[in-house]
């Protein structure tokens, strides 16, 4: 063998042996690589692990992506350098990221040793994080509790002082109640009454007999007359009458009995002013009235009082409410009727079934009812006429007939006066049949007109229940 064959076969043993050495490195880096890539992956799919370790898992995956593009960089200079050994390649250095998501994966490592440490020893930790939480609350609502304490303090203070008060006022109501238990002791007495009966006796013209107490017994009363003898039966009807209704209004303001002096009352009038003459039926009937009203005020201590009469002036003076309205939500109105031996009782509400002759004159003529005939609207007309204006106002038919200005109204006028009197004062025979016309309407507007031209249109207004705005 010569020297050049030598020599060959040195370099190519030398080559071979170099391009192997190369190979296995390659090999080891690869298997390497694969390993540290298999273990970055495996925390990925660790869902639970991420979780607990709180592991940004963005960054993470960033630089894991980051890693594998780099060995892959690696591999490809390494395998370029096996077909060309001559070639010159610089491997990039992977350590510092590697160290990066170690030191991630450390500190998600001691979140999840701190995890299951607590884990371990769950029972303590609860206990002692119940405490924490108690701790803390109590710091934080320190201010709040001691500001209740004050406020649960105050309350207390002012719970007892109020209880204080109250027995106080307890011990001043009980001293006022046997204060009104002596007052009303003294308001039993007679005297009282007997200075009250003899002085509305003397104001209302009773002077030929007065009340005075008996001697020979307490509570009890006499009548005498001026020279001292009894009246004994020498009273008139009116006469007893008007006296039980003056003690009855006395008793109505007191009682018997000294506990009952100041309670609640119901009064009940069954036609009081029977056998009175009209000036004590005057009487009664404002005394009444006053009673009335005073309830309606409530004054006193009469809460509802009942009256029972046959009579229409007492019955007028005890409804009377005040001079402007004649309806009160508090007064109610009956009648009773006895048909066949039975008593009937028809109720009215607040209207009042009672009215006085003019009014009642007013009501029918309010009455547009066409069956209502024209000779009992022609008396009503003409009584309204000389109701009013003759016997009230002293104004004559001439003078309402001048108070027209034309021929022709006068004359109108003068027709309405023929129609009343004829229709009021003379007897249709029986051969006359009247058809219903429209002559009672027009004679309407007349009989409006007369008010109207005598300047009493108001009083019409009133009586026909119409407003200013519906003449």
């Amino acid at each position: 063998m010569n020297l050049e064959v030598s020599w060959n076969l040195f370099f190519d043993t030398s080559y071979k042996r170099n391009l192997a050495f190369i190979e296995n490195l390659l090999n080891d880096y690869l298997r390497a690589v694969n390993e540290i890539i298999s273990i970055f992956k495996a925390v990925i799919d660790n869902k639970t692990a991420i979780r607990i370790g709180q592991l940004d898992i963005n960054i993470y995956s960033s630089k894991c992506e980051l890693l594998i593009s780099l060995f892959r960089e690696n591999e490809m200079k390494m395998k370029s350098k096996m077909k060309e050994p001559s070639l010159r390649i610089e491997i990039s250095d992977v350590s510092h990221l590697i160290i990066e998501m170690s030191n991630l994966l450390s500190v998600a490592d001691n979140i999840i040793d701190q995890h299951n440490e607590l884990v371990k020893y769950r029972a303590k930790e609860v206990i002692r994080l119940t405490d924490d939480i108690w701790t803390t609350c109590i710091y934080e609502a320190n201010n709040l509790i001691e500001m209740h304490q004050r406020k649960i303090d105050s309350i207390e203070k002012a719970i007892e002082g109020l209880k204080h008060s109250l027995t106080i006022s307890q011990e001043h109501i009980k001293d006022l109640k046997e204060e009104i238990v002596v007052k009303d002791s003294n308001l039993t007495g007679i005297q009282t009454t007997i200075d009250e009966i003899n002085n509305a006796l003397v104001a209302y013209g009773f002077t030929n007999f007065s009340i005075q107490p008996a001697d020979d017994r307490k509570n009890c009363y006499r009548i005498l007359r001026d020279d001292g003898t009894f009246v004994n039966d020498t009273l008139s009807e009116g006469e007893e009458t008007f006296l039980t209704f003056l003690y009855f209004m006395q008793m109505s303001k007191g009682s018997m009995n000294p506990n009952d002096v100041s309670s609640k009352k119901i009064l009940v009038f069954d036609d009081p002013v029977s056998s009175l003459d009209s000036t004590i039926l005057y009487v009664v009937g404002a005394m009444v009235k006053e009673l009335c009203q005073n309830v309606r005020d409530n004054k006193g201590d009469v809460t509802q009082v009942f009256i029972f009469t046959h009579n229409l002036f007492f019955h007028r003076e005890a409804s009377f409410v005040d001079g402007r309205t004649k309806v009160d939500a508090n007064t109610n109105y009956w009648i009773i009727r006895k048909n066949n031996g039975k008593s009937e009782i028809q109720s009215y509400g607040t209207e009042n079934p009672i009215s006085s002759s003019h009014e009642l004159l007013w009501k029918e003529l309010q009455n547009d009812n066409k069956n209502t005939s024209c000779v009992s609207i022609q008396n009503v007309m003409r009584r309204i006429i000389e109701n009013y204006f003759t016997m009230l106002g002293g104004i004559r038919r001439d003078d309402i007939i001048k108070s027209f200005e034309t021929a022709e109204e006068k004359i109108i006028v003068e027709s309405l006066f023929r129609w009343m009197n004829e229709g009021s004062h003379i007897i249709p025979d029986d051969a006359f049949v009247e058809p219903y016309t429209d002559i009672v309407q027009r004679y309407k507007k007349i009989f409006r007109q007369i008010f109207d031209k005598s300047g009493h249109i108001a009083h019409y207004n009133m009586m026909m229940g119409l407003k200013g705005d519906e003449n």
